[in-house]
């Protein structure tokens, strides 16, 4: 059970949860100015309440950027204990899963040792994974036999969001000038699967409330504030950049 528990920016979890494990920064950027999001770093005073960053946020002019090598180093070894398990965002959409094992093969010449966890999902479903292998580790289990009971369980993660504003996915490339347009017409919101780590088109829905009614009512959600409900957790600022507002749903599928 001497191990540490740490993931990544992107994960959406609640505050308790969040507070059990080691959080690797990442950062919003704009212009010259970097902010870093971690755990000291409070979503809604800090981002979303921020006058400044919230305009810049509003107005499209924020970028992210993954952790650097030190970054993941410098919470390593500021953790308790010299053996780790890492949780990270899809490889698919992020950079950040092969930051990590860059500085894991560093690490281990020193004596560390780390096990890293591509969750193949992100936000909630990486929350979900998160807070499983805290459960893991408090029922007795070592760190290699929790790293093998998320890899088998994260292929039973489901994980949707819901783009409120799509003109981030025409920003981003992942939505055709064409599609975009149509979808403007249609008025209809697209929302996005995530499968096997990549980010796949789903369905269109008419509103975030019917979107969440297709899941499971145990399902772990995630949203902006513009339409954060009770129980609902506050979704990631590094999220909610390349995304805009959304909304994001995730299970474990008994499938």
């Amino acid at each position: 059970m001497c191990f540490n528990i740490i993931t990544d920016a992107t994960c959406d979890a609640p505050l308790d949860v969040l507070q059990q494990v080691n959080i690797i920064p990442m950062y919003i950027i704009h212009s010259s100015q970097r902010y870093k999001v971690d755990a000291n770093f409070n979503r809604l005073t800090d981002f979303y309440e921020n006058p400044e960053l919230n305009k810049l946020w509003k107005n499209k002019e924020l970028k992210t950027s993954q952790p650097s090598i030190k970054d993941v180093i410098d919470i390593i070894k500021s953790c308790k204990y010299e053996k780790s398990i890492i949780l990270t965002v899809s490889s698919k959409v992020s950079g950040t899963y092969n930051v990590v094992c860059s500085a894991k093969k560093l690490l281990e010449r020193e004596g560390y040792h780390i096990e890293v966890i591509d969750s193949k999902t992100g936000s909630v479903g990486l929350g979900i994974l998160v807070n499983e292998a805290i459960k893991l580790k408090q029922e007795g289990l070592d760190m290699l036999e929790v790293k093998k009971c998320i890899d088998n369980l994260k292929k039973n993660i489901e994980m949707y969001t819901l783009h409120l504003d799509i003109e981030y996915l025409l920003k981003s490339g992942r939505l055709s000038l064409k599609k975009y347009i149509f979808l403007k017409v249609l008025n209809r919101l697209p929302a996005i699967k995530i499968e096997n780590g990549e980010l796949r088109f789903y369905k269109l829905f008419n509103t975030p409330d019917r979107f969440i009614s297709q899941f499971p009512s145990n399902s772990w959600i995630a949203a902006t504030p513009k339409f954060l409900k009770d129980k609902y957790i506050l979704a990631s600022p590094i999220l909610a950049v390349n995304a805009g507002e959304f909304v994001s749903i995730a299970f474990i599928s008994n499938d």
